[in-house]
């Protein structure tokens, strides 16, 4: 039980350090690159998404690196290789992107139904 205790604040350390990586990046992609995606082509657009989703994914992965390096992350799981932690980030890549858009457009139609 005190080994679950121990390993509580390292989690929670862990978790703040991904959520300031993961809020940084979705605010720079929802106010600048995702209005400069919208306007390709539909299919130039999902290859472009499919591109901005890896390259966040794998910003997660380094991210993570960078804060075992300086002793802030805990590595509770190890990977074999980058492209298996860049392939582990890729779901919270994803849902992170999802919810975010939730979010965003709950709140962007708040503030038209409120100006309307």
């Amino acid at each position: 039980m005190a080994q679950h205790s121990n390993e509580f604040h390292l989690w929670v350390l862990n978790e703040i350090w991904r959520t300031v990586y993961i809020v940084s990046v979705i605010y720079l992609f929802f106010e600048f690159t995702l209005p400069h995606l919208i306007r390709k082509r539909i299919l130039r657009f999902i290859l472009l998404l499919l591109f901005q989703i890896f390259l966040f994914s794998f910003g997660l992965f380094m991210w993570r690196e960078i804060g075992i390096g300086l002793g802030i992350h805990t590595a509770f799981i190890s990977y074999d290789s980058c492209l298996e932690g860049v392939g582990d980030q890729f779901g919270s890549s994803l849902f992170a992107i999802l919810l975010f858009a939730i979010v965003r457009h709950i709140y962007n139609y708040i503030q038209l139904k409120s100006s309307a």
